[in-house]
């Protein structure tokens, strides 16, 4: 009776606590993801996005390099 207890007690774990644990190590990883990002480039991916969306404009021909120059000093915040 006691085994059964056990593996019962493990089926219960797996179940519950298990995709709690999963859950808890992506946030984590993708926190501290941003973090090393933010550290590496010196902004957010976010605007690392937008920066990356508003050169592929510039080199499109879309966006002047006055134009580009002033969104991305918007972006950046200078």
């Amino acid at each position: 009776m006691p085994s059964s207890l056990i593996i019962m007690l493990m089926y219960l774990f797996i179940l519950f606590a298990m995709p709690v644990i999963v859950l808890l190590v992506v946030f984590a990883t993708r926190a501290h993801n941003k973090r090393s990002f933010k550290k590496k480039f010196g902004c957010s991916p976010e605007y690392y996005k937008e920066l990356k969306k508003l050169k592929e404009l510039h080199e499109c021909g879309i966006l002047s390099a006055e134009e580009y120059e002033a969104k991305k000093k918007q972006i950046l915040g200078l």
